[in-house]
């Protein structure tokens, strides 16, 4: 049995049944990371809202935007975000407890959204200080989310996330270099080709990830029919 069958049917095998085993504990890393992510947002969103002075110092951003502090508007930022992984996390919580994976699709949206966030916050950055938002280390973040992909053990979703965070970067970077009133290519920020190798440095990640869960699942695979088949053998 490919492990593509196991994570596609519903749990419905004896308690003590390796394919049982391996679902379950699927679904924990799932959560598992879902929750790293909510309390490390939910740390940078207080950590910026009770640190405005050091957060002035530290980034271009001041002064207001509709009539809020930036700071606030960033914090406010992060903390949605953490509450939308503590959401996904307890409705994995939920299908854990019922004994069933979550559809596919949703493991693909979740993916488009994380995938996204980064380029979110690029465009929001880039409303206060322009072009100078793809210089600030909100782009690392995309790198983030693509190495955790890999809990998730399968190389599909990697690549996706790769995909998806390579096209948002490239795409939010080409809307902030068109809204420049001077445009000087010697620049190295204003130098497209330089975004474009980012992008695909990014696709290059996606990559490098799916090979890395795919090298898990085949070695957990291998693991569990060794394991079968000496459990039939003995039993025989």
């Amino acid at each position: 049995m490919t492990i593509d069958r196991i994570i596609s049917t519903r749990l419905t095998a004896p308690r003590d049944s390796f394919e049982e085993a391996f679902l379950s504990e699927l679904l924990i890393s799932e959560r598992l990371r879902l929750t790293f992510l909510s309390a490390f947002f939910a740390i940078a969103a207080l950590w910026i809202f009770f640190s405005p002075d050091f957060f002035v110092v530290q980034f271009p951003l001041r002064g207001f935007y509709r009539g809020m502090s930036w700071h606030i508007w960033f914090s406010g930022f992060w903390a949605l975000v953490a509450l939308y992984e503590f959401i996904v996390s307890q409705v994995f919580a939920l299908f854990k407890k019922n004994n069933r994976l979550p559809p596919t699709a949703a493991f693909y949206m979740n993916a488009l959204v994380e995938a996204s966030i980064p380029t979110l916050g690029l465009f929001l950055i880039s409303r206060n200080i322009g072009l100078n938002a793809l210089a600030t280390p909100m782009p690392v973040f995309y790198f983030i989310f693509i190495m955790l992909s890999t809990l998730r053990l399968n190389v599909n979703l990697s690549l996706f996330t790769g995909v998806v965070a390579g096209y948002g970067y490239l795409g939010v970077a080409m809307l902030i270099l068109s809204e420049q009133k001077a445009f000087i290519p010697c620049t190295t920020l204003q130098n497209i080709a330089m975004h474009r190798d980012k992008a695909l440095l990014l696709l290059m990640s996606g990559v490098a990830a799916g090979f890395v869960a795919y090298q898990i699942r085949k070695r957990v695979v291998g693991v569990m029919e060794a394991m079968q088949e000496q459990s039939r053998v003995e039993t025989a």
